[in-house]
């Protein structure tokens, strides 16, 4: 893909993680869009990460609102934190694996996630 614009969005990172509490679950989905762009350019991730996504990501997952695109923030998810990153515990504690699993279950059978969203995904 073309990352050449993805400098100049990561710096706006922090104020749209902040952002993210106090604006409709339309606008929240379209952050974790946002991140989850972002999030397959490795060298975003560090800064992703130090931004604080993982906590809206875990958010947008457990909601199961298609509205916030869980799909999009388990991808990110599995693109920003591997089993050695530091962060991995605030997936597991979170049960968010559980849930990683279950949406990548959901592509395997070709069915959407969260069920009823109408959500597939095929670029895991």
């Amino acid at each position: 893909g073309n990352f050449a614009t993805h400098s100049t969005l990561l710096e706006q990172a922090p104020s749209i993680v902040n952002l993210f509490d106090d604006v409709s679950p339309t606008v929240k989905g379209c952050i974790v869009t946002f991140v989850n762009v972002l999030a397959y350019n490795g060298e975003c991730r560090a800064t992703l990460l130090d931004a604080g996504v993982l906590r809206l990501l875990i958010t947008s997952i457990q909601s199961h609102d298609p509205l916030l695109w869980p799909t999009d923030a388990a991808i990110a998810i599995a693109n920003l934190v591997d089993r050695d990153h530091p962060a991995m515990h605030e997936v597991r504690d979170n049960h968010v694996i559980e849930l990683l699993t279950d949406a990548l279950d959901s592509t395997i059978r070709d069915e959407p996630f969260p069920a009823g969203s109408h959500e597939f995904y095929t670029d895991w």
